[in-house]
C-alpha cells in the first residue's frame, strides 16, 4: 500500500502575502520540499496504519498528527518540531483524530513553577484534542 508524504516548502517570494491561489513553482529551479512526515516508513512497522489528522500549528513550527496502528480508531498523537523532526514530549495515546491548534496563550508561570523551569512568563501554543471516551 501507498501512503502519503506529509512535506512544506518555502514560499519562493516571501515578500508577498502568501494566498490559497499561489501555485507553488517546479522544476529545478523550485525550493526543496521539506518531508515533515513519510506515512511509508512510520507504517513499515505495523501490520495496520492511518493517520487521522495531520495539523501545523499556526506558526508552522510545530506539527501534531493522530496515528492508528491497530484499525480500531484510537488514535496516539504526536507533536513534532516540523524542522528539527524530533518528538516533543510523550505521545499521548487513546485519543481521537480531532485536533485543532488553538493558537498562542500566554501564561504566568506562578502556577506552573513547580512543573517548568521557566521564565516569568513563558508563551504556550494550545493544542485541543478530543477525548476519546466522548
Amino acid at each position: 500500500m501507498e501512503y502519503a508524504q506529509h512535506c512544506m516548502r518555502l514560499i519562493a517570494d516571501n515578500k508577498a502575502e502568501p494566498s490559497v491561489y499561489d501555485t507553488m513553482p517546479t522544476g529545478p529551479d523550485a525550493p526543496p520540499e521539506h518531508i515533515i512526515l513519510d506515512e511509508n516508513i512510520k507504517a513499515q512497522e505495523y501490520d495496520y496504519y492511518s493517520i487521522g489528522a495531520f495539523k501545523a500549528s499556526p506558526d508552522h513550527k510545530l506539527v501534531a498528527y493522530a496515528e492508528d496502528t491497530k484499525g480500531v480508531e484510537i488514535y496516539t498523537v504526536n507533536v513534532i518540531d516540523s524542522e528539527a523532526l524530533k518528538s516533543l514530549g510523550e505521545p499521548l495515546k487513546g485519543r481521537t483524530c480531532y485536533l485543532q491548534w488553538a493558537g498562542k496563550v500566554w501564561h504566568d508561570t506562578e502556577d506552573l513553577s513547580s512543573l517548568f523551569q521557566a521564565p516569568a512568563r513563558m508563551e504556550v501554543l494550545c493544542l485541543w484534542i478530543a477525548d476519546s471516551s466522548l
